[in-house]
């Protein structure tokens, strides 16, 4: 509303959803990204000096990963200068699918949105590719992690509960399935980790595949 003063941070928020929404809607004169001349131009109106600007870019933090439950879901994205054509766009998904198993694989226009598996990481990969920008999101989520330290923990621990309640009472009921449930736990962690881990490689993987079909894509200089 006019008027109102909001925070850094929740200007920013405000931002990315509104990008997200009108990305979303297929509006046709959408272009996903901010160009460092229009990055520049918004921190000038919001009187952000332009070398304070510089440090943020350059500044690991600038380009991390958004977490999320727990730090145990990151969400990436990258958005690259460039369009690849139906061809390249379908050379890229076959290059990527050397890299990733992908199930139930959606297409809408010049966007494919895929669940991605590989190893111990899996997620929802999406990749876009119109009005000169070529965008890669991935959101990683602990389904192995879940799978492999917390779902037989969740699932003995009320029988176990119920039987060392019936022989030995109210204390044992207790601290028998919270132990078994912090071990769970434990290792639910250490994979989560490891999966986060392995995503970061992944997708830093699908995006140099990228900037290599764009970079091929790119029109040859004539003699």
């Amino acid at each position: 509303m006019p008027g109102n003063v909001f925070s850094e941070r929740e200007a920013s928020e405000i931002l990315q959803q509104a990008a997200r929404l009108q990305e979303q809607s297929g509006a046709s004169e959408y272009t996903p990204g901010v160009t460092y001349e229009e990055l520049v131009r918004i921190a000038t109106e919001a009187g952000i000096d332009k070398d304070y600007l510089q440090k943020a870019i350059d500044s690991p933090p600038a380009t991390a990963p958004k977490h999320s439950l727990f730090n145990l879901i990151e969400e990436q994205d990258k958005v690259l200068d460039g369009e690849l054509d139906d061809d390249g766009l379908s050379e890229l998904m076959d290059q990527i699918r050397d890299l990733v198993k992908l199930q139930r694989a959606q297409t809408f226009g010049k966007s494919i949105e895929a669940q991605a598996w590989r190893g111990g990481v899996c997620g929802t990969l999406k990749v876009s590719s119109k009005r000169g920008r070529t965008r890669i999101a991935f959101r990683q989520v602990p389904l192995l992690a879940y799978f492999t330290g917390l779902h037989v923990p969740l699932v003995l621990s009320i029988p176990l509960a119920i039987g060392l309640g019936s022989h030995g009472g109210a204390i044992p009921a207790i601290l028998g399935p919270l132990a078994l449930l912090t071990a769970g736990g434990s290792v639910f962690y250490m994979v989560a980790q490891a999966g986060k881990r392995k995503a970061r490689e992944l997708f830093a993987k699908i995006v140099g595949l990228a900037q290599g079909e764009l970079a091929r894509a790119e029109p040859k200089p004539t003699e």
